[in-house]
Parts: C-alpha cells; structure tokens; sequence
C-alpha cells in the first residue's frame, strides 16, 4: 500500500501520533520517502512524504524501513511552472534500490540520503519521517562553497530588489 501524506502528519502529535501509531500496530512500514515541498506546485506548497506499507502485518521492532531524502526530483521551478532540469534526478537515481529494497533486498547507504532503519517502536513521539532517521551526510569543502555561493547570490539579489 502506497500513500501520500504531508510530512506533518508523520511528526506531529495528537491525532497524527494516535494514527501512526495504529499504522504501525496493523501494517508494516517498508519505506518512507520525503520530496522537495515544490513538488506539486503551483497547487501546493508543503513537503510531501510517501510511505510504502505491508499490509496487515504489524511492524516488528526488529524491521527494517528505508528512509529516503530526495531533495532533486528532476524539475525546477521557473515562472510559476516545474519544468524537467534535464540532468539525472535523485528519484531516477535511487528508484531502483527503493523498488530493491521492498521486494526484500538492500540499499547501498548514503548518509542523509537513502538508508535502513528500525523505527523505535518505543519512542513516545513515533516520529516517522527520513530528517528524524537519516544520518548527517559529511560536508565537502565543494559543498560548503557551493552553499556560499548560492547565499551571496541571493544576498546580493536581495540588496538589489531592494535599491529598486
């Protein structure tokens, strides 16, 4: 069984919490992956999450999931639009170790951004969602300048905007 949830769902508590927890009383959680909160833009803005679940068998506190962080899904947003970047995407990337993995295989771990997991069926917040699970990825000195770089544009674009 597949859903697509916003990711508030699989964090909050309330009746969020009540819900997973009765998610994972009643079905196996075998992935779950987070997309880029523009994924259905321009109808919406908010993160989604999928899950993938056996159902009717209970979540065991020895299963494993794997939590997925896609953060490139193949598209851009320009003038109100997605449009297809035109390189390979994250989704293209990792589709085929997530169709693996859920037919009972294994996933070539990336920190931060496809691994294997137990959920903690003890945790009292139960929160189901990759940022809560995934390893931090190690920074490369490109990555660090490719972020500064991206901040400085945008700094200067905002100064600019603002002259105006």
């Amino acid at each position: 069984m597949l859903t697509i949830l916003p990711v508030s769902v699989m964090y909050s508590g309330g009746k969020d919490l009540a819900w997973r927890k009765r998610m994972i009383a009643e079905h196996t959680v075998l992935a779950v992956i987070s997309f880029p909160n523009d994924l259905f833009y321009p109808q919406a803005s908010v993160e989604p999450v999928v899950t993938v679940l056996k159902k009717g068998s209970p979540h065991t506190d020895t299963q494993k999931t794997v939590f997925v962080r896609i953060t490139d899904d193949g598209f851009i947003k320009l003038k109100r639009r997605r449009l297809n970047h035109g390189r390979d995407s994250q989704m293209e990337l990792l589709s085929q170790q997530i169709k693996s993995f859920i037919a009972g295989g294994t996933v070539s771990e990336v920190p931060g951004v496809i691994q294997e997991k137990a959920i903690d069926l003890g945790d009292p917040n139960l929160e189901i969602v990759p940022q809560q699970w995934l390893d931090n990825p190690v920074a490369t000195s490109a990555d660090i300048k490719r972020e500064l770089s991206s901040l400085y544009s945008e700094f200067v674009f905002q100064e600019i905007r603002r002259s105006f």
